[in-house]
């Protein structure tokens, strides 16, 4: 299932939910922005892409710390927004999101 999808909203959905896990933010949007229902109503299609592409970019950064924080002292904010294409305060803007771990939870 989590392969490439048939036309199922939920199978797409799932795929791209994978995706975003593994914090492959631009495999996620392709699968949401491939998903049939988008042909269903052109009325504010752009608007509401344009909107989850950034929710999407700010889900994966968020799963990529998560993820990883556990390898890392600090990020570098620059390769941080190269990678997600976010700018520096919205990187920083997520970064504060995430409580850093304990000191013996760092390997």
């Amino acid at each position: 299932m989590l392969g490439i999808p048939n036309d199922n909203v939920k199978d797409y959905i799932a795929s791209a939910a994978h995706k975003l896990q593994e914090g492959n933010w631009k495999a996620c949007y392709d699968l949401i922005e491939k998903m049939r229902v988008w042909r269903l109503n052109s009325e504010g299609k752009q608007e509401i892409l344009s909107m989850l592409k950034e929710k999407i970019k700010e889900a994966g950064l968020l799963s990529y710390i998560y993820m990883s924080q556990e390898n890392y002292d600090s990020y570098n904010i620059s390769t941080l927004s190269q990678v997600f294409e976010l700018d520096a305060p919205t990187i920083i803007k997520v970064l504060s999101k995430v409580s850093p771990l304990p000191d013996n939870h760092r390997t």
